[in-house]
């Protein structure tokens, strides 16, 4: 392996280490408590990241793709659900499909 193709490999590990490490310690998260004042205050739905926000009473399917395309479909209760335990990638989008769970 040249000398190049070493310094680019070890860049691309340290970078995928300070990637993932962060998202491998935090564990899934439990939906905060919905609120007419958090559902008021906040969009529902996606909102980026890897957080959803569902703002009805009911648990639903959603489709989160992560950096990779590769999807996954959780089931969320009401509130904040940090999707980050889906994948050791960034979840890129993530989107109700009409299922309840």
């Amino acid at each position: 392996m040249t000398k190049i193709k070493r310094v680019l490999m070890h860049a691309l590990v340290v970078t995928a280490i300070a990637v993932v490490a962060p998202l491998a310690a935090s564990g899934p998260a439990a939906a905060a408590p919905v609120t007419s004042e958090s559902v008021a205050a906040e969009t529902c739905g996606w909102l980026g990241g890897e957080t959803y926000n569902h703002c009805g009473n009911t648990h639903v399917v959603l489709r989160a793709t992560d950096f990779w395309g590769t999807d996954y479909y959780p089931c969320v209760g009401p509130g904040r659900t940090h999707l980050g335990y889906l994948s050791t990638w960034v979840i890129r989008y993530a989107v109700y499909i009409g299922y309840t769970c």
